[in-house]
């Protein structure tokens, strides 16, 4: 009576087991069992077990503040880390980590007066109103950084005086004296 050899040739995934021989084999081998046939006679099983590799992938990424970022079905706004896990090429687990950076987008505020008259060089424009002027640049990060300028123009005034002196006298007015009739500014 012939004995029987059967061979079993088996992949599984990092992490997963197959049940042989009354354990649970986690690693990459050959296993034999032998059992007895209905014929009295042995029948020997061989498992060639082999590990299908997990893959781990990590990605870093950055974003400007108000920015969002789509991972693991999720719109990302916040720095952390993330994780998901996917089925790679080979059937097997792919974990996916996600290091987000969310970069600010900085807000400076200037406050400046100048006399009506006067003007204020800003984001290439000469500004000669009173008003809130906004510009935007770019950090090192790449990201938008905001400047406000809060531009108030005083008014000029202007005081006229009406005076007269007599013959021979004078007033002094800016620095001098005045003995002639006239209007001075």
């Amino acid at each position: 009576r012939p004995t029987s050899t059967i061979t079993i040739d088996t992949r599984i995934c990092q992490g997963r087991s197959v049940f042989f021989k009354g354990q649970n084999r986690t690693t990459a081998g050959t296993y034999r069992d032998t059992l007895v046939k209905t014929n009295g006679c042995d029948s020997i099983l061989i498992l060639n077990l082999s590990i299908k590799p997990n893959s781990f992938n990590t990605l870093n990424t950055q974003i400007c503040s108000g920015q969002s970022i789509l991972f693991n079905s999720v719109l990302r706004t916040t720095t952390g880390t993330y994780l998901d896990t996917l089925t790679s090429a080979n059937g097997c687990d792919s974990f996916l980590t996600l290091n987000l950076t969310v970069n600010p987008t900085p807000t400076t505020n200037i406050y400046d007066t100048i006399c009506q008259g006067g003007s204020r060089l800003f984001n290439g424009i000469f500004r000669t109103t009173s008003g809130i002027y906004r510009d935007t640049l770019l950090t090192s990060k790449n990201c938008d950084s905001f400047i406000l300028l809060n531009l108030h123009v005083k008014p000029s005034s202007s005081k006229t005086i009406d005076t007269a002196i007599c013959q021979g006298k004078f007033i002094f007015f800016k620095g001098q004296n005045r003995t002639t009739a006239g209007t001075y500014r």
